[in-house]
């Protein structure tokens, strides 16, 4: 789930036009699981800030973060703020009976659904949120009609037949929290307290956290053994996290100092990191193990992560995972989507395999013929190498020991290719296809003897990750590009810089980088803009901006940049920008070899 600048706006919209007050500043945004602004209960927020008095509901809901029920606590008070402002915006607003209705029917559809969850309170919570969603169409019944005029439950019936699933205990529950009402906030804070004390122990010493978590056992797990609502373990905050009518992102918990620290990239299996799992851990559960040690990684941030990139993080891997993480379930649906894109990728290349062999043999005809052309074979006189008779006398008489013609082959010893995947969501439609471009062109150039690095790169919670498929001089490791999957978003910028400072080094005479990309960069942490102290989003112009600096440096550095295009016609003048000329579009996989060895060639012929 991403959750975009667009839908941050358009839930403020939503806030601000329930509320009738747009100077309002919300702190809260209610979100979907594909990371949309969900409709109905960001108007309920806006409801809600103008029936009650928001500062004082916020200072009771943070209340619950230093209990032992705070999952239970967070979704309840929604559950009892979504009856109360219900009934008093109902008969103002015409719109608001309609709104909560179609509601309650799409989301009868996903909570029907079978998921897994790391909290047995997330599942209980859950359950309750059906439960109530059928009282809403119960009490709807044939009453009401939405604009359509389509029919709606019958009165009484049970909508999906949950009532076996909820306890006795967590009916009558139910039951109060829905009949709270209150025209005043300290009046509804005082009845939710009386029923959270009641049930839970809500501010009593029996509500305190314990000092070491409980046992995390499988049984644990299960909703039948959880307890009435035991948290079983302690975690930090974040937030973004799950609630039980979908993602609330709660604004007021950002850092201060760096509000883009925070990527909007989440999880949503319903589970947190557990404390104790470094931010680290966790990307590492998602996209393997680490390639390099925190040593090393920090000196590369020290080095790379300046500028534009300040407070950024790296992560570097193979997408390996050791069977611990395997068997691990936390984090499993993201790693097991990400498996399960690799095994995808294969098929889909299996299946086309004729036209793509075809692909790669045009490809590499024409780049051996370019290499003959323009990188032909030196020949020298030297202290080794093939001896010349003709220049023995020069040795006898005056002492040179240049006797010997040495040849050097100029068509791969002097050239690498380093080439460049964006792994992020954006080109989540078009993974197939950027895994077989990677994995055509290495393919091209290994048969070509020419060194190729595979490298892949995506961004999320601050930290840029790099998958490194192959490396140079790993000839047959071509098939593990079929790894590559998408996540998060793209700091193209800082992936650039990274290639460049890796070319640095590279001995090589002539080095080429090839970036597969959409040219569509995007990242949450905010950079600066010009030489003010205001920071703006990794956005539009200001990304753009940032890549065409990072691809002139390295030009400027001998380092040719092109870029096997893959956006969509409103991502061109980005593409245009960025490496001018050097691009290429591919629109039908029958021209890959004729497009992409013209642009390989046109590098070459400029070494």
């Amino acid at each position: 789930m991403e959750i975009t600048e667009f839908e941050e706006k358009r839930a403020d919209n939503l806030i601000w036009n329930a509320a009738g007050d747009y100077s309002l500043v919300p702190d809260f945004h209610a979100y979907d699981e594909e990371g949309r602004a969900q409709l109905y209960w960001n108007s309920l927020i806006g409801a809600a800030c103008r029936h009650y008095e928001w500062d004082k509901l916020r200072t009771f809901y943070e209340s619950f973060q230093k209990t032992r029920h705070r999952d239970w606590y967070e979704n309840l008070f929604w559950i009892a703020l979504e009856c109360s402002v219900y009934e008093l915006e109902a008969a103002q607003r015409p719109v608001f009976p309609w709104l909560r209705r179609e509601y309650a029917q799409e989301e009868l559809k996903k909570l029907s659904r079978d998921e897994v969850f790391e909290e047995a309170a997330l599942y209980r919570s859950r359950d309750l949120l059906r439960l109530h969603m059928e009282h809403v169409l119960e009490a709807d019944g044939q009453k009401q009609t939405g604009p359509q005029g389509s029919s709606k439950t019958e009165p009484g019936r049970s909508v999906l037949g949950l009532f076996s699933r909820v306890s006795p205990g967590d009916r009558e529950l139910l039951d109060r929290i829905e009949h709270v009402r209150a025209q005043n906030t300290e009046e509804w804070i005082a009845a939710v307290s009386r029923i959270l004390t009641d049930s839970f122990g809500y501010g009593t010493e029996a509500d305190t956290p314990p000092e070491k978590p409980a046992p995390k056992g499988l049984l644990s797990r299960l909703p039948i053994f959880g307890g009435h609502g035991t948290k079983l373990e302690e975690e930090e905050l974040e937030p973004v996290r799950a609630l039980a009518f979908g993602w609330g992102e709660h604004l007021y918990e950002y850092s201060p100092e760096d509000p883009g620290v925070y990527h909007k990239s989440v999880n949503f299996m319903g589970g947190r990191r557990p404390k104790g799992m470094g931010l680290q851990d966790y990307i590492a559960h998602h996209f393997g193990t680490p390639l390099y040690s925190a040593a090393e990684v920090r000196s590369m941030e020290q080095e790379y992560c300046i500028q534009n990139h300040k407070g950024c993080h790296l992560y570097f891997t193979r997408g390996d995972y050791t069977k611990e993480m395997l068997r691990d379930t936390f984090a499993g649906a993201s790693r097991n989507e990400a498996l399960r894109q690799r095994k995808q990728n294969a098929q889909d290349y299996e299946k086309n395999a004729d036209r793509y062999q075809v692909q790669i043999a045009q490809l590499t005809d024409r780049l051996k013929n370019s290499i003959l052309m323009h990188l032909e074979e030196e020949r020298f006189v030297s202290r080794s190498g093939e001896l010349m008779g003709r220049r023995l006398w020069r040795g006898l008489l005056l002492s040179d020991d240049r006797l010997f013609l040495k040849t050097v082959p100029g068509d791969t010893g002097n050239l690498t290719v380093d080439l460049l995947l964006d792994a992020s969501t954006s080109q989540e439609s078009r993974r197939k296809t950027v895994a077989a471009q990677g994995y055509m062109i290495a393919e091209s150039l290994t048969r070509c003897g020419i060194p190729v690095r595979v490298v892949s790169f995506c961004s999320m919670s601050g930290y840029t990750i790099l998958t490194r498929y192959r490396d140079y001089g790993e000839i047959h490791d071509n098939d593990r590009i079929f790894r590559y999957s998408t996540a998060g978003a793209n700091r193209d910028g800082l992936a650039i810089r990274l290639c460049r400072g890796m070319l640095e080094k590279n001995p090589a005479q002539h080095r080429l980088l090839i970036a597969v990309s959409d040219c569509k960069p995007y990242d949450m942490i905010k950079i600066q803009a010009g030489r003010s102290t205001h920071l703006i989003d990794y956005d539009e112009e200001a990304a753009v901006s940032d890549v065409a600096a990072q691809v002139h440096a390295c030009r400027m550095e001998n380092i040719a940049v092109m870029c096997v295009f893959t956006g969509d016609d409103s991502d061109l003048p980005a593409a245009r920008r960025i490496y001018g000329r050097s691009f290429v579009r591919i629109r039908d996989m029958s021209q890959f070899a004729t497009a992409v060895s013209a642009l390989i060639t046109a590098q070459i012929e400029s070494m």
